[in-house]
């Protein structure tokens, strides 16, 4: 499960970075934290909401896909999601310890 979250982590700091970019895998505070740096760094509203867990399977959609699944093995790790930390160039997403 481990290998499947910092994998689907790392697919969605891909898709935060829609000109280009490089994307890091980093240890974090007991999880995987994955970076997002380029131009134009930015989350789609149907991501974020799935990373927070508002999203249900029912209104689930392509562009918040990943982050759900994110989600979910978070929760099977029990882990919990930091708020995104969102700089003009840079996305760290991280995954605590609960």
């Amino acid at each position: 499960a481990w290998q499947r979250l910092a994998c689907l982590a790392l697919v969605l700091a891909a898709e935060a970075l829609p000109r280009g970019g490089t994307v890091a895998l980093r240890p974090g505070g007991g999880g995987p934290a994955i970076e997002a740096d380029g131009e134009t760094v930015r989350l789609a509203p149907e991501a974020q909401a799935a990373l927070q867990s508002g999203t249900t399977i029912e209104n689930l959609t392509v562009r918040g896909l990943h982050a759900y699944l994110c989600a979910r093995f978070a929760t099977e790790l029990k882990l919990k999601l930091a708020p995104p930390r969102a700089e003009p160039r840079r996305l760290r997403i991280e995954f605590v310890a609960i």
